[in-house]
């Protein structure tokens, strides 16, 4: 009996994580489509993606063992598995892809020169000096 118990707790600790999972996943694709819709970034619509897929993955996983009577330890982490997989390439997919609006690839960052980092010194947003707090 208190091997019964303990899989009822340990089943209902699932379904809690996997619910916690299937919520913020769906947060965070949420954003990331949202940030999409808005740039229209290829690099942010492969992410999207591929957070929707994993969220996805967790969501199959459980549902098909609850649902489908399958064995958990057989059937439904394959699948969330092969899920996690396929979102965790996209995302990282999206890392390297050139946005074709800007040209730019977020795999190579942009240099700053040490003549940039100067002209920058010691002036506020408005090009006044920061030491004189912007009085003359």
């Amino acid at each position: 009996m208190l091997h019964e118990t303990s899989t009822l707790e340990v089943t209902l600790l699932i379904a809690i994580v996997k619910t916690l999972i299937l919520v913020v996943g769906g947060v965070i694709t949420f954003y990331a489509f949202k940030a999409y819709r808005r740039t229209q970034a290829t690099s942010l619509g492969y992410l999207a993606a591929g957070f929707a897929i994993v969220t996805l993955g967790a969501l199959l996983g459980g549902l098909s063992f609850e649902l489908l009577d399958t064995s958990l330890a057989a059937v439904g982490v394959l699948i969330e598995s092969a899920f996690i997989l396929a979102g965790f390439a996209l995302i990282a997919y999206s890392l390297m892809v050139t946005d074709s609006a800007s040209g730019s690839s977020t795999a190579e960052p942009r240099t700053v020169s040490a003549s940039d980092e100067s002209a920058g010194e010691g002036t506020d947003d408005d090009g006044s000096n920061a030491d004189e707090g912007g009085e003359e």
